[in-house]
């Protein structure tokens, strides 16, 4: 679609996640389409709901190329990975490459193969 239609996605993306997160949050783009989210004093429950809010509100946009685009991610809290930034974004990049292997518009909860309790959590939208 071009770069000016790639563009406008990105913003438009930037826009569902400014309405999503509270001022307190850190957001910003790691690169290509890679962006990353640190939600402050936030419960798994709660970056879980925010992560599908995110991809539910971008999958309903109109889009120019709606059927190419869509939003995966990955999240991992510091009950699983700590507090160091660098391991909590590798985690979660795992938990989104898990997320892109089972298809388009997913959420994937990081949980290490000791973890207890729920399996990982996913949407799926298509």
């Amino acid at each position: 679609m071009g770069h000016q239609a790639g563009d406008q996605t990105l913003v438009s993306f930037s826009q569902v996640v400014k309405a999503n997160v509270k001022l307190s949050d850190v957001f910003g783009r790691i690169g290509g389409e890679e962006f990353a989210c640190l939600l402050l004093d936030t419960s798994e429950q709660q970056a879980e709901f925010v992560a599908k809010n995110i991809c539910l509100q971008f999958h309903h946009m109109a889009l120019p190329s709606p059927k190419s685009q869509s939003v995966s991610i990955g999240v991992a809290t510091h009950e699983v990975g700590g507090y160091t930034l660098s391991r909590l974004l590798s985690l979660a990049d795992e938990a989104l490459y898990d997320a892109k292997k089972g298809g388009r518009n997913r959420v994937q909860i990081y949980r290490s193969a000791s973890s207890s309790g729920a399996p990982a959590a996913v949407i799926d939208f298509e």
